[in-house]
């Protein structure tokens, strides 16, 4: 959705990173993630980056400005969701990037609610788009 507005090779490479962290932090990368992360490594402009072994800590020590820690965090929150389950595993990470990006619970619901009715919408686009 916001990628394409990174344009630093330090930044692109801490997002794949961090959204290879986050698609696997449940023990598995399930198809759907993995298709999100094909899409955002186009939207970037991307033909392959190979993730780093960097912690979250240092994937996360990158992002500075508030600008692209809100893309981060609102493309990893769609990433999470997109398989439609949010486990222990990811709510802890997300817990720990939103305390490291300084959010509030209340910024955090907001760009989870606003993520959920995207894709809902998204959803929608599909079934109507499907439909004879």
């Amino acid at each position: 959705m916001f990628l394409s507005q990174i344009t630093s090779d330090e930044l692109k490479q801490s997002f794949i990173d961090l959204a290879h962290y986050v698609a696997g932090v449940d023990g598995h990368v399930h198809e759907s993630e993995q298709e999100y992360i094909e899409q955002y490594m186009y939207e970037m402009g991307l033909e392959e980056l190979t993730p780093s072994d960097r912690t979250l800590d240092q994937i996360l020590a990158v992002v500075e400005d508030a600008h692209t820690k809100n893309i981060f965090f609102i493309e990893i929150l769609a990433l999470i969701f997109a398989d439609g389950h949010y486990n222990e595993e990811e709510k802890q990470a997300v817990h720990v990037i939103r305390e490291a990006f300084g959010f509030s619970l209340e910024k955090y619901e907001s760009y989870k609610n606003w993520v959920i009715s995207m894709s809902n919408l998204q959803s929608e686009g599909v079934r109507l788009v499907a439909e004879d």
